[in-house]
């Protein structure tokens, strides 16, 4: 859990130094409540621009954001980009259960799109049926996961193709400002070293570029 260690050095200097140490990969040690939010029921027609607009509103909840979607008959074929979740199953898992709670039993397929930036790095189809099953417990999850399918296609960007894709509103301008603390203990100059500051960062979007490359 810890090293300390006590050093003579150059004749004429104690050195003291101190390390903490633990096993970040078990998950038991770092728990973090993040359960899903409650999404009321709905009965909207996977069909209509009402449930796409619903769906992105409900999706910023959860940092998931809606690039376009696409719908027929008995399936819905959705992009999404995020960066909250590092499990990428949890963020599809987020986003299918938002677009089933949402949907009446005529939704029989989920596709979902994973972006990265303006780049598709997956896709998942899962079975709405066996989707709600799942959640209700009435299945186990590997069986929902024989059903369901992933792959990946890059030089394929659905999102440019969907029917329904929210407009933004161009320059984005995004700023953030917060306390910084920055310090050393133990160099050659002093004992301690500290700068305390207050950062502000800034970020503005012109354009999207693919726009301006269609």
């Amino acid at each position: 859990f810890a090293d300390i260690g006590l050093a003579f050095e150059r004749g004429n200097q104690f050195r003291l130094s101190f390390a903490f140490k633990g096993n970040f990969a078990d998950t038991t040690k770092l728990k973090k409540s993040d359960p899903p939010q409650r999404v009321s029921k709905g009965n909207l027609d996977h069909n209509s621009e009402e449930f796409m607009i619903s769906a992105l509103n409900v999706f910023k909840n959860d940092e998931i954001f809606l690039q376009g979607g696409s719908s027929d008959e008995d399936q819905i074929d959705i992009s999404v980009s995020q960066s909250k979740y590092s499990n990428q199953v949890m963020a599809v898992g987020r986003t299918a259960r938002v677009l089933s709670q949402l949907s009446t039993d005529s939704l029989e397929k989920i596709n979902i799109n994973i972006m990265n930036g303006d780049i598709e790095t997956s896709s998942f189809s899962i079975p709405n049926l066996n989707f709600k099953k799942a959640l209700d417990f009435d299945i186990a999850v590997n069986e929902l996961i024989k059903k369901s399918n992933i792959e990946s296609k890059s030089s394929e960007q659905k999102y440019l193709n969907h029917e329904f894709r929210p407009t933004v509103n161009f320059p984005e301008f995004f700023w953030s400002m917060s306390p910084a603390l920055k310090h050393h203990i133990g160099g050659p100059e002093a004992f301690y070293l500290g700068q305390l500051w207050w950062r502000v960062n800034t970020n503005i979007k012109f354009f999207l570029l693919s726009e301006v490359n269609d």
